[in-house]
C-alpha cells in the first residue's frame, strides 16, 4: 500500500498564513507601543534648527583660544628681561674755587735727581779724547773703558802717570793730558766746594777746607795733618787699587796711617 501523500499549500495561502502568525506574535504589539519614525523633512527641519546653535559655539570657542594667546603673548613680552644700555653720565666740573684751589694749596712734590741704573755708571770724560763728554759704563769699568766709550785717544794725548786700570766711581771725571799739558787724573763725583776763611760771627776761625779722599791730588792730601809725600802716595795707590774710598774709616786700612794720624785727618776729609 502506497503512502497517502498531502496536498501542498499555495504560496499565497503560506503567505497569509505567516502574516497571521507575526499579528499574534507579542512583539506586534510592543512595536505598535513605539512612536512613528520620523519622516525625512522632520529631520531636515530638525537638522536646519540646530545648524546655527554649532556655528554660534565654534566662534565662540574660538574668540575664546584667541583671547587667551594674545594674552599669553603679552605676558610672555613682558616677563622676557630687556638689556638696558649703560650710560655714561658726564662728572660735573669742578668750580674754579674749589678743586682748582685745593690743586693749588697741595704742597708740590720736590724733584730729585734720578740715580743711574742698577749695574752701569755714568763718568764724564774730558781732555785729549776723540767724543769727550758723559758716558755710559757698566759697574766695575775701568779709565780704559771710559777712554775708549769717548772714542780713543787723540794723537795729542798723554796719559801720563794716569792710572787706566783704575775702576771707577759714578760720577767720576776722567781728565786726559797732553804732550803740552801732561797730568792726566780721575777726580771725584763734584768739584770741593770753597770753604771761607774769613772769621765766623763769634770771633771763631772756620775750620780747614775738606778733602776729597776720593779726587784729591798728592799735593791736596800733603795738606792734611801727618800726612807727607810718601804717606799721600800710599793713599792714591790704595784707593786706585780698590776703585776708592767707600768710607772714610777705610783710610786706616792705609799703611802707615796710625790710630793718632786718623784721628787728626778724619774730621777733614770726606769721599
Amino acid at each position: 500500500m502506497s503512502p497517502r501523500r498531502l496536498p501542498q499549500p499555495s504560496p499565497e495561502a503560506t503567505r497569509q498564513r505567516l502574516a497571521g502568525l507575526i499579528d499574534a506574535s507579542p512583539d506586534a504589539a510592543w512595536e505598535e507601543s513605539l512612536p512613528p519614525d520620523p519622516s525625512e523633512e522632520a529631520i531636515a527641519t530638525a537638522g536646519g534648527r540646530g545648524l546655527p546653535w554649532r556655528r554660534e559655539s565654534v566662534l565662540v570657542v574660538c574668540s575664546i583660544l584667541l583671547v587667551g594667546l594674545l594674552v599669553g603673548g603679552f605676558t610672555l613680552l613682558r616677563s622676557r628681561p630687556v638689556a638696558v644700555p649703560s650710560t655714561t653720565v658726564p662728572l660735573a666740573a669742578p668750580s674754579s674755587g674749589g678743586f682748582a684751589a685745593a690743586r693749588s694749596s697741595s704742597p708740590t712734590p720736590s724733584l730729585t735727581a734720578t740715580p743711574s741704573p742698577r749695574g752701569s755708571i755714568a763718568a764724564h770724560v774730558i781732555g785729549e779724547v776723540k767724543h769727550p763728554g758723559l758716558v755710559a759704563l757698566a759697574s766695575g769699568a775701568r779709565v780704559d773703558d771710559a777712554i775708549t766709550a769717548a772714542g780713543g785717544l787723540t794723537s795729542r794725548a798723554n796719559t801720563g802717570d794716569l792710572n787706566l786700570a783704575q775702576p771707577l766711581l759714578d760720577g767720576q771725571q776722567v781728565r786726559i793730558g797732553s804732550t803740552a799739558e801732561p797730568g792726566g787724573e780721575v777726580r771725584g763725583p763734584a768739584a770741593t766746594p770753597a770753604v771761607s776763611t774769613a772769621p765766623g760771627p763769634h770771633g771763631s776761625t772756620p775750620a780747614a777746607a775738606t778733602i776729597r779722599l776720593n779726587s784729591a791730588t798728592s799735593a791736596e792730601l800733603e795738606e792734611l795733618p801727618g800726612i807727607g809725600p810718601a804717606s799721600a802716595k800710599k793713599i792714591i795707590a790704595w784707593r786706585d787699587q780698590h776703585g776708592g774710598f767707600r768710607t772714610v774709616d777705610q783710610l786706616q786700612d792705609v799703611p802707615g796711617i796710625g790710630p793718632k794720624t786718623y784721628a787728626d785727618i778724619a774730621p777733614r776729609v770726606t769721599l
